[in-house]
C-alpha cells in the first residue's frame, strides 16, 4: 500500500502544485499513516499513469503474470460503457507483457488494433468490479461483461487478472455520480 500512496503523490506532484496537499482520506492508507491523498478522478491521465505504477509495483501481479504476452498480443482494452453516471463510454489500453504495463492510457475509442483482448461492460457494472462487489469471472459467465479475444489465453491466465483487477480496485478514486 505504501508503494501505492507513493505513486499516487509522485503523479500527482508531475500535473498540480495543489497536488501536494494531503488531507485526511478513508481506508486502510488512513489507518497506516493517520493521513491520506486525494483520490484521484477516474478516467484521467493520472488516473491511467497511477495505475500503471501501481501494476508495475505489485509482485502478486508480476508473479501471477510472469508468462502473459509471451507468444501472443498481451494488451488489454477495458471498455467503460456508458451508463449509469458515466454519459460517454471510456476506453483503458494496458501494454502488458511478461507481469509488466508498458503503458497505461485512455484512448478516444473502442476499435484498437493493439489490444489483443477487450472486455467490455457498462459502467455500473465496472464499478460493481472495482468496488469489489462483483467479481470479473461472475460478469462474465452472467454475460454481464463481454470478452473479445482468445477466452482460451485469458482463462490460462485467471489469476494475472484477479491480481490486475486488484490493482485497478487498489487505487484511491474518485468515482463520477454517486
Amino acid at each position: 500500500m505504501g508503494a501505492l500512496l507513493r505513486a499516487q503523490a509522485e503523479i500527482r506532484s508531475r500535473f498540480a502544485a495543489e497536488s501536494r496537499v494531503r488531507p485526511v482520506s478513508r481506508g486502510a492508507a488512513r489507518r497506516r499513516s493517520g493521513r491520506g491523498l486525494m483520490p484521484l478522478g477516474f478516467g484521467t491521465h493520472e488516473w491511467a499513469q497511477a495505475l500503471e505504477t501501481a501494476i508495475n509495483a505489485s509482485s502478486e501481479y508480476r508473479n501471477a503474470a510472469a508468462s502473459w504476452g509471451v507468444g501472443f498480443n498481451g494488451n488489454l482494452l477495458l471498455a467503460f460503457e456508458r451508463g449509469g453516471a458515466l454519459e460517454q463510454g471510456l476506453y483503458l489500453l494496458l501494454k502488458l507483457e511478461r507481469g509488466r504495463c508498458l503503458a497505461a492510457e485512455f484512448v478516444p475509442g473502442p476499435s484498437r488494433p493493439e489490444a489483443g483482448f477487450t472486455l467490455r461492460a457498462p459502467y455500473p457494472i465496472w464499478r460493481e468490479i472495482l468496488n469489489g462487489k462483483t467479481l470479473a469471472a461472475s460478469a462474465i459467465l452472467t454475460g454481464s461483461m463481454r470478452v473479445e479475444g482468445n477466452m482460451i489465453a485469458l482463462l490460462k491466465h485467471a489469476g494475472a487478472h484477479r491480481s490486475l483487477i486488484h490493482c485497478v480496485s487498489s487505487l484511491d478514486t474518485r468515482f463520477p455520480g454517486p
